[in-house]
């Protein structure tokens, strides 16, 4: 038997040149290959880095899904069925929407995949497929899931690097993110054992903890730390600010080969971040907080949501002088996304303001829902016009902490691709909208 796994590429509105730079090779089918029989010949196609050849000699395709990648996996899908090849659904998307995932394959797999793709497998060789698998009935031992198959992990990006996940959920409960949705209200660690040699395993000298909050688990985080250290790698993570107020982790991260911290502020609007659980995160400790990130030496990738109910036109050009006053060294801006399955998307539906259903929009860089304080045409204009200041050659030298070579190259060169993907946008001034406040 031979089995197709499929990474559908997500196209970035914003990213594309970034991703040639930087692009971090997916988990999820690489695991999935773990879990496959020995007997049982696995190819695996990361559409980011190959073209998919439809005309492939294959029993089963398995096909991950996004909310935002949807609408291709079922195109992609549906090519697959016309030659008469099962295919098998699972991922987010499918997770939340299974009997439309139905509509375009064979079988739906909902929630993590270890313990029912093994099952899925026996029952095709029994020729007794069942239409959906349920992950979320048992949530698997991290113990037992086995190491990614990683000789099926490829990239073609400038600079390599390799995706390790240690811990799996999030402590946080945000309503708009799916990943409590998907992997439950947990938050399960993976041996240290298995992650060191997981790491060991990987050719790349950088390192990419996929972890939605590396240090959700201070003791565990401490130890991780500690066993990294001899490896001399060097790692991005994400993590919360709440790890600026533990100096001993803090120190311990930087002689770990910490280079930089994905960090969610998530809003600048104190009274959102209540709503979210997140007082410690109020805008009048984050310079501070961000600081003591630089003070040791790393880097913050602030992830900034736009959106929420509390947010009028003001919020862009205010979030815009905020990164430059902290000196933030790279930013990730996202558009409040309603995916479906999450507390967002059942409130905005019920109180109509979703603007259509249209999948391959919802990936968090187009407006789908009308806003409270503002028009969606300047939520669009707003987001696109921070996007591109933020990343202009004048802000980048406002922004930069570095004075002389060789940090301020290396700064410069990390920034550069977000530059070229922005700076033919086409947007106006947000004061445009200010006076309909």
């Amino acid at each position: 038997m031979k089995i197709l796994l499929i990474t559908p590429r997500r196209e970035s509105k914003f990213l594309k040149k970034v991703e040639n730079f930087f692009y971090l090779p997916r988990l999820s089918m690489p695991t999935v290959a773990a879990l496959t029989p020995p007997n049982i010949e696995v190819l695996h196609i990361d559409e980011h880095i190959q073209k998919i050849d439809y005309h492939l000699n294959v029993n089963i395709v398995g096909i991950t899904t996004w909310t935002s990648t949807a609408v291709h996996a079922y195109e992609i899908a549906d090519r697959f069925r016309k030659r008469g090849i099962t295919v098998v659904l699972g991922g987010l998307h499918a997770s939340a929407l299974p009997h439309e995932a139905l509509e375009h394959s064979d079988s739906v797999v909902i929630g993590e995949a270890e313990g029912v793709w093994e099952e899925l497998l026996k029952d095709f060789e029994k020729n007794n497929l069942k239409k959906i698998y349920d992950g979320t009935k048992t949530r698997p031992d991290l113990s037992k899931v086995p190491l990614p198959r990683r000789d099926l992990m490829k990239s073609n990006s400038f600079i390599k690097t390799q995706s390790i996940q240690a811990t799996r959920g999030c402590p946080f409960q945000c309503d708009f993110c799916s990943v409590t949705h998907f992997f439950g209200n947990t938050y399960r660690l993976r041996p240290l054992e298995n992650v060191i040699e997981d790491i060991k395993r990987s050719n790349s000298k950088i390192i990419y903890f996929v972890d939605d909050n590396i240090m959700g688990n201070p003791r565990y985080t401490e130890e991780l730390f500690k066993r990294l250290i001899p490896l001399k790698k060097r790692w991005i993570g994400q993590s919360s600010l709440t790890i600026t107020y533990n100096e001993h982790l803090l120190k311990l991260a930087r002689k770990s080969g910490c280079i930089a911290l994905l960090v969610g502020l998530e809003s600048l609007h104190g009274a959102h971040l209540k709503k979210l659980g997140k007082e410690k995160n109020l805008e009048n400790k984050y310079i501070k907080q961000i600081h003591k990130l630089h003070k040791h030496d790393i880097a913050i990738d602030a992830s900034i949501v736009f959106g929420f109910d509390d947010d009028d036109p003001t919020i862009f050009e205010r979030t815009l002088n905020f990164c430059i006053k902290a000196k933030v060294d790279i930013a990730s801006f996202h558009l409040l996304t309603p995916y479906p399955g999450t507390p967002t998307f059942n409130m905005l539906e019920k109180e109509g303001r979703l603007l259509h259903k249209d999948w391959s929009k919802y990936d968090e860089n187009h407006v789908v829902f009308l806003p409270k304080k503002m028009t969606s045409e300047c939520l669009q204009n707003g987001f696109d016009w921070l996007w591109k200041e933020f990343y202009s050659m004048k802000n980048i030298h406002k922004r930069s902490r570095y004075g002389f070579w060789p940090k301020a190259i290396f700064y410069f060169i990390a920034n550069l691709p977000y530059y070229l993907d922005t700076k033919n946008i086409k947007v106006s001034h947000p004061h445009k909208y200010y006076k309909k406040l």
